[in-house]
């Protein structure tokens, strides 16, 4: 039998990248046997609405930490792809999303759940209405139930998309209130189902921290040097991750006594609660909330907005 004209240890000559498998990832990639899914440990920090910042991370983090165990973490995060319905892992992976998604409801009140698939108490609704939830689209109603909130129009959208894209440190006085002020834009953005990619928010939020925390933003520009492609690689759980770093980095250096947020307010020696607006006033015009903004075209680009010197 005729060898092809690959069946070389000849490597002079690479690949053409769109044949690499990085370039397909999506959900359904390395995914387990669906027999996996009774083994997904049930823990006891349920989760309940209304819930602050803290809580959710602490909770989301198990999660994640217990999916990944299991190689399924990427089944809640939207900025995921999905794979092809005639993709050979398609059934699986369905098989799985849908059984992520009833793990992720029985770690939760039932209030919650119900809130999320249809919007109505109601046990035998909601059990049919979970069945075909997916596990991104669920994890997407948790993250908008932590901020109850009516479909935006259009304008609304415009206005918080351009205000994303001229978000600057410049913007508060201090450190923390720009942290605070990248995560509820980051939260409104997800509630507006805006496709914001998760490596634009984090640009922003690293390009505004280097000149007060910059071995910070060192260490989080050194993990996504060691991704093949930071610009697809970069997830939401990158971001949040970033967020959860940065307060254990001001707390190290609030015990050592060494403010790297080089601010002269006292409020920046207080713990960032992302859950509070009393470091961002809902009044002024450069808030997250701009819904009553003019829209107007930003005056720099994508990509000055997320260069990173």
């Amino acid at each position: 039998m005729a060898m092809s004209n690959e069946h070389t240890r000849d490597w002079s000559v690479l690949f053409e990248t769109e044949v690499l498998g990085y370039s397909n990832f999506d959900q359904a990639c390395g995914l387990p046997a669906v027999s996996s899914l009774p083994n997904l440990y049930r823990f006891d920090a349920r989760l309940h609405f209304p819930i602050e910042y803290d809580g959710f991370q602490e909770w989301y983090g198990l999660v994640h930490q217990i999916l990944k165990h299991h190689n399924l973490h990427n089944l809640i995060d939207s900025s995921v792809l999905r794979p092809f319905r005639d993709d050979e892992d398609a059934p699986k992976w369905q098989a799985l999303s849908l059984g992520v998604t009833r793990w992720l409801a029985w770690n939760m009140g039932p209030e919650e759940v119900a809130e999320i698939v249809d919007g109505r108490i109601d046990e035998q609704n909601t059990r049919l209405a979970l069945e075909l939830t997916l596990a991104d689209d669920f994890m997407d109603g948790i993250k908008k139930l932590m901020f109850d909130e009516e479909s935006p129009d259009l304008e609304t959208c415009t206005n918080l998309l351009f205000r994303i894209m001229n978000t600057e440190r410049s913007d508060v006085e201090t450190l923390p209130q720009f942290v605070h002020l990248v995560w509820r834009l980051y939260c409104k953005a997800h509630r507006y189902s805006l496709n914001v990619h998760p490596f634009i928010l984090l640009s922003i939020l690293l390009n505004g921290m280097k000149s007060e925390v910059p071995e910070f933003v060192a260490n989080q520009l050194e993990i996504m040097d060691r991704m093949i492609n930071p610009t697809y690689g970069v997830t939401d759980k990158h971001f949040q991750d970033a967020l959860t770093a940065y307060r254990a980095y001001r707390q190290a250096q609030d015990t050592s006594g060494d403010d790297s947020d080089n601010s002269s307010d006292n409020s920046s020696d207080q713990e960032m609660d992302v859950s509070s607006e009393e470091d961002v006033d809902p009044d002024n015009e450069d808030d997250v909330d701009a819904d009553n903004e003019e829209v107007t075209h930003p005056e720099t680009s994508i990509a000055e907005v997320v260069e990173i010197d």
